[in-house]
This record gives structure tokens, C-alpha cells and sequence, in this order.
């Protein structure tokens, strides 16, 4: 693999936003980072190093976090997102560099809308729901490695507790990248190349994992989602504009 200067500063900037994103309000490192990986990586290699990190990182944080968990049945949520993870892996192929940036850039920029609008509903969870919600995730985890927009806005309207809500899509998001790992590799896009990218890009996401957690500690809910949803606008509407040119 050629490291070149710029996919080395294109990837570790992309790692520290979307690391430091993350662990402020327990998502959105996906949404954020895989957008910007394209712009030097094939949609393939974006979405195989987006989903090591995710599950590297989520794994040695479990146990800081899984104490905040609300106490609810999501069987039906994590089966249905096992099930259509596989089936949106194998459109993955499909997808040119262009037509990737365009649909994640639509993607993200729905979710930051329907995020905006999330303050103002709530919802009760039901096992219908929990099925329609992870079977929309897990497409979209096959697909783009992308299962944030449903999950997010979904349990931001179930769960209004900022501590139990971040738990709980922390938890959901490391199955989901642990499950499009096992997707991509068996589609063969994990390869050595993937190693070496995630060596360099693992620091970075050690270092601003730690500090988006120091900041949530410290601000808690009054600003992460302002911030969040702020980032993930420009993000989309940059991979957008990269997608249509």
C-alpha cells in the first residue's frame, strides 16, 4: 500500500473528528469518518477500517459504560439486524467511489434532520419497532457500514436519559461493527492493506476516544447534540458535493 502524505493526514483527521464525536454522544463515528475515507479510499477499504475501529474501541470501553444500560428487551432489534447486515453486504460491491459518497452524504444529512426534529417526540419501544428499526440498521451496516440514522434517532426517542441513551448505542453500534467485520470479511475485503490501515489510524482513535469521554464527563448533555449534529451537516453535505462532482 502506498501511504502517501495525504492519505495518512486525510485519515488520521477523519479518525480524531469522528473518534472525539463518538465519545461525546455514543455515536456517529461511522457517519462521520467513512464519508471522509472515501475521498482516499476505495468504499470497501472505508468501510472494513470503520467498522475495526468501531468494534476495537467499543470492545475496550464496554465495561466503563455497560453499567448505564436501561433495563429493556431488544431481542427482536439485534436479530433483525443480524439477519439484514448480511443481506446490504452484498450490494457493497456494487458501489462506486461516486455513487458511495452520494448516498452517504443523502444518508447522513436525513439523519441530521430527523435528529433535530427527535427532541420533539418521543417514543414507546415495542418489539414491531425494534424489528423495523434493526432490520433498516442492518442494511444499512451492510451496506455503507452505516447503521447509526435508524438506531440513533430510535433510541433518542425511547431513551431520553442522556447516560442510558449513550449506553445503549454504544452497546448496539459494537454489534453492529463486529457484525459488518465478520459481513466483509467473508466477502474478502478484509486483507493485509486493512491491517496496516488500522495500525496507523488506531492511536488517533485511542487518543480522541479519550478525549471525547473527558468531555462528556464534563459538559454532559447540554451541548453534545447541538455539536453533533452540526459536525455531521458539514460532513454530508461535503461527501455530497464530492459524490456529484
Amino acid at each position: 500500500m502506498d501511504l502517501s502524505i495525504d492519505l495518512v493526514v486525510t485519515i488520521w483527521g477523519a479518525v480524531a473528528l469522528a473518534s472525539i464525536l463518538r465519545a461525546f454522544t455514543g455515536f456517529g463515528f461511522a457517519l462521520a469518518a467513512v464519508p471522509i475515507f472515501t475521498w482516499v479510499l476505495a468504499p470497501s477499504s472505508a468501510v472494513v477500517l470503520s467498522a475495526s475501529l468501531v468494534s476495537a474501541t467499543s470492545a475496550l470501553r464496554f465495561p466503563s459504560f455497560k453499567n448505564a444500560l436501561p433495563q429493556r428487551n431488544v431481542i427482536g432489534l439485534l436479530i433483525s439486524l443480524v439477519v439484514f447486515s448480511s443481506v446490504g453486504v452484498v450490494f457493497l460491491s456494487s458501489l462506486d467511489r461516486s455513487k458511495f459518497q452520494l448516498l452517504a452524504g443523502i444518508i447522513l444529512l436525513l439523519a441530521c434532520v430527523l435528529l433535530v426534529f427527535s427532541e420533539r417526540f418521543s417514543l414507546a419501544g415495542s418489539r414491531a419497532k425494534d424489528i423495523f428499526t434493526g432490520s433498516a440498521a442492518g442494511l444499512l451496516n451492510g451496506l455503507l457500514s452505516m447503521p447509526g440514522p435508524p438506531l440513533i434517532v430510535y433510541v433518542l426517542a425511547t431513551e431520553k436519559d442522556p447516560a442510558q441513551s449513550r449506553a445503549l448505542l454504544m452497546t448496539l453500534l459494537l454489534v453492529s461493527a463486529l457484525l459488518a467485520l465478520a459481513n466483509f470479511a467473508w466477502m474478502g475485503f478484509v486483507t493485509l492493506d486493512s491491517l496496516w490501515l488500522f495500525l496507523l489510524a488506531w492511536p488517533v482513535m485511542l487518543l480522541g476516544d479519550r478525549m471525547g469521554n473527558h468531555w462528556f464527563a464534563r459538559y454532559g448533555s447540554t451541548q453534545y447534540r447541538r455539536v453533533a449534529i452540526s459536525v455531521l451537516v458539514l460532513i454530508a453535505l461535503s461527501s455530497i458535493v464530492s459524490g456529484i462532482s
